[in-house]
């Protein structure tokens, strides 16, 4: 079975917690839940549970709270998933959030766009990683023919489309004498 997906959850009203932990549940995936109600309770228990999402309103104990963690915990976490769920607002402040890094802004008169908000952050995140796996693995690449490349006792030139040398090894100076800036930018012919 799939390990359960941590998520916190940060809203002041313990009704609209629980719709919004059912409409969770109901995604078909497995979660782990935290739920908190002050923006100290939330960074407590961020840093002690280390969520993989973040849910939260917009505005907590009657205040515009919800952009301010979610602008604070992006200091630290600039690539934390964070939706907002909250009433409708004025699409300003929509379009603010949104600005400041939210992921997504599901208002809670359509709860059931949860699951799909859920899902595309996660794909998100997965993509993200394969990227920056992907980026890794060809650093390493790079490094490796570069270490070839610039030990090799031959002599090897890399020529553009027009015949200009782009790269002369260092072996060009061991075995002909010359710098190999005697060789970039010339023509080969």
């Amino acid at each position: 079975m799939k390990t359960a997906i941590k998520v916190l959850l940060l809203e002041h009203d313990p009704s609209d917690a629980k719709l919004i932990e059912n409409e969770l549940r109901s995604s078909g995936l497995p979660i782990e839940l935290k739920h908190v109600r002050t923006k100290t309770e939330f960074f407590k228990t961020f840093a002690a549970f280390r969520p993989e999402l973040v849910f939260s309103d917009y505005m907590i104990d009657g205040r515009l709270a919800g952009l301010a963690v979610m602008k604070e915990l992006r200091e630290k976490y600039p690539d934390q998933p964070f939706i907002f769920v909250s009433w409708q607002i004025h699409e300003a402040s929509v379009i603010e959030v949104l600005q400041a890094g939210a992921t997504d802004y599901v208002f809670k008169e359509r709860l059931s766009r949860l699951k799909l908000a859920m899902h595309r952050a996660l794909r998100e995140v997965d993509d993200r990683k394969e990227r920056e796996r992907a980026q890794a693995d060809l650093r390493h690449s790079e490094e490796y023919f570069r270490s070839l490349i610039e030990n090799a006792s031959d002599i090897i030139l890399v020529r553009d489309g027009q015949a200009i040398i782009r790269y002369a090894s260092p072996s060009v100076e061991k075995l002909l004498g010359y710098e190999t800036s005697a060789f970039v930018g010339k023509n080969l012919l």
